[in-house]
């Protein structure tokens, strides 16, 4: 496996190709909200009426949109090297561009809390009548659950120590400052 970044002169280097995870993250809300209410066909032991065929799409959707959010930067496997990469391709270009590439992975990690909250917070109907349904159901909001830790994490440990003077809580005017 091969890990491999664009670190072109682009003004954004992290999604040169990719489409807008944000803008997938708002239409998919949109198409499923969260708003779930109970219908009578919840409590029934029979529910063969119901197919669940919303839900799949739903989970289906959720699925794709971590994936490409993971996807970026070579997938998450790569990412510690990745980001690396990155930092030092734009650092001889100067404090601004540090501060806009920083800016845009921090903006990739909210984008992976907002997507962590849809997976934690699923209210849609799972299929208990089908064992095995529900088996695929777990496992994939496992797996999407692993990813979206598993990526958050990596940003806010790995861009926090490339290099403190420029990541850490203290004002851009006192980076001169040691940091002990």
């Amino acid at each position: 496996m091969t890990c491999s970044t664009s670190t072109n002169g682009s003004k954004d280097i992290l999604h040169p190709d990719e489409v807008d995870i944000k803008a997938a993250l708002v239409k998919f809300q949109s198409r499923f909200p969260r708003n779930f209410e109970q219908s009578k066909s919840d409590d029934d032991d029979d529910s063969s009426n119901d197919d669940g065929l919303e839900e799949w799409e739903r989970m289906h959707e959720l699925n794709r949109i971590v994936r490409q959010w993971t996807s970026v930067w070579g997938g998450g496997l790569c990412w510690p090297m990745s980001l690396e990469e990155m930092f030092r391709a734009v650092y001889p270009r100067g404090d601004e561009a540090i501060m806009d590439w920083s800016v845009q992975i921090w903006e990739h990690a909210d984008v992976g809390h907002l997507l962590l909250e849809e997976v934690e917070c699923w209210t849609g109907r799972l299929p208990v009548q089908d064992a095995r349904a529900m088996k695929i159901f777990w496992k994939e909001f496992q797996g999407m659950h692993y990813l979206l830790v598993q990526g958050i994490t990596i940003i806010e440990t790995r861009v926090s120590i490339l290099n403190p003077g420029y990541f850490s809580v203290r004002p851009p005017n006192d980076r001169n400052v040691p940091i002990y």
